[in-house]
């Protein structure tokens, strides 16, 4: 029992793919926080501010700062790069 010439092949392309997926990337995330003092929304708009870390209910404690404005058509900006990894409804009360 030896190896066919036509199953070499995916064996060593196989190796080749495992040997670059597994190469440690040099490039760092950006860990930079983002700057407060630049507001996502015109700040004329906000009627009410819930900051990070306040207690929800007794368990639960926001993750986010939530701009409450007053109206839907409130242009949103990026306060620093990156990507929206979600996008979510607040279980608290119906916000949407």
């Amino acid at each position: 029992m030896g190896f066919h010439k036509y199953q070499v092949v995916p064996v060593i392309l196989i190796l080749i793919l495992i040997t670059f997926a597994c190469k440690k990337r040099d490039e760092k995330p950006d860990e930079t926080p983002p700057v407060l003092s630049v507001t996502p929304v015109d700040i004329s708009t906000v009627t009410s501010i819930i900051a990070f870390g306040v207690d929800l209910t007794p368990l639960q404690k926001n993750p986010a700062f939530e701009y409450i404005v007053n109206n839907s058509t409130v242009q949103v900006r990026s306060v620093c790069k990156g990507y929206i990894e979600e996008i979510r409804l607040n279980d608290n009360f119906p916000d949407y």
